[in-house]
């Protein structure tokens, strides 16, 4: 019976909190009033907050004189506040975005108010030519994406129907998590033999679920350090990976200075020639990950070395021209 009376008692104290949230209060785990409203110790107050944190990502821990606050937010807050810090560099914003994989069209009514209000306010100051998520028109790739994220969220089996050059049947695959690359949606799976696969979610016709139950986290855990380093959808998984020197010509070598931007993660400079090209270094799994990039920078872009990248270069090139 003490037990019961003591999960009834918090449980009382979370709901109370939460109202003291959504009221857009502070919180800290030594309020006096709180205590004294409770009956409970600073350190009972913090675990309840912890908790609270813990399980809803809207709520955030503030650091004030040594002092931890809690307080509800929403994406509106964050962006809003973010634009106006003197510093701030806006496309933080989107690349924190995709890394979070917040649709758009999920959020809240008042959130979408708040963003579009932060857009027109900063339209003389903004101009964005790309967009940070594909939007999906058609009602079926929607509902499509929706199943996806269910699956993926809860680790499901998913048959699903590919139309990419031709039509491919995946049974029993393994949602593993949505990927926002190459400013495309991608949904990473393990097909049926353990191999992992990137496929297009606007190539996706159809989907379906046929199992109840879900695979294990372990699944999951085991391409983790993979989803933190992969460059692009062309990455392959388990593959030993291979190291191609380049040389930049003096054309473009603003691009590829030490303090420039990345083009890849794994890019890598490495010296500044005499007459002003430079030589950096791109990591790779298979060609195809990164030739479609050398090849926007035709002529400005050498190929070192490996001779058999080189040549596989060279003799696309050749076909092109032909």
């Amino acid at each position: 019976m003490p037990r019961t009376n003591q999960t009834d008692k918090k449980v009382v104290a979370m709901f109370k909190l939460m109202e003291y949230f959504l009221d857009g209060r502070e919180i800290c785990n030594n309020d006096p009033i709180l205590l004294d409203e409770f009956k409970i110790s600073s350190k009972t107050l913090d675990r309840y907050l912890k908790d609270m944190e813990m399980n809803y990502y809207h709520i955030i821990t503030i650091k004030k004189s040594r002092q931890n606050y809690y307080k509800l937010v929403k994406a509106s807050n964050i962006i809003s506040e973010f634009i106006k810090l003197k510093d701030s560099n806006i496309g933080t914003i989107f690349e924190w975005l995709k890394e979070e994989c917040i649709v758009l069209g999920d959020l809240e009514n008042e959130t979408k108010r708040a963003l579009k209000k932060i857009s027109s306010l900063n339209k003389d100051i903004f101009l964005f030519k790309a967009y940070p998520f594909e939007e999906f028109s058609i009602c079926k790739i929607k509902d499509i994406f929706d199943e996806l994220k269910i699956a993926v969220k809860n680790n499901e089996y998913r048959d699903l129907i590919y139309n990419y050059d031709e039509q491919q049947a995946y049974k029993d695959a393994k949602c593993l998590k949505l990927v926002f690359v190459d400013n495309n949606w991608y949904i990473a799976i393990e097909n049926q033999n353990s191999k992992l696969e990137f496929l297009r979610v606007s190539f996706i016709d159809n989907i379906k679920k046929i199992r109840d139950y879900s695979f294990q986290k372990s699944i999951n855990a085991k391409y983790m350090d993979f989803f933190k380093t992969f460059q692009n959808s062309l990455t392959l998984y388990g593959v030993e990976k291979k190291r191609a020197l380049l040389i930049a010509s003096p054309n473009i070598a603003k691009y590829f200075t030490e303090n420039m931007k990345k083009f890849f993660p794994s890019q890598k400079f490495i010296r500044t020639v005499d007459d002003g090209s430079i030589e950096f270094s791109l990591e790779f799994t298979q060609p195809l990950e990164i030739l479609p990039f050398i090849k926007r920078w035709v002529p400005d872009i050498k190929i070192i070395s490996p001779d058999s990248l080189r040549q596989q270069f060279q003799n696309e090139l050749k076909k092109a021209l032909a």
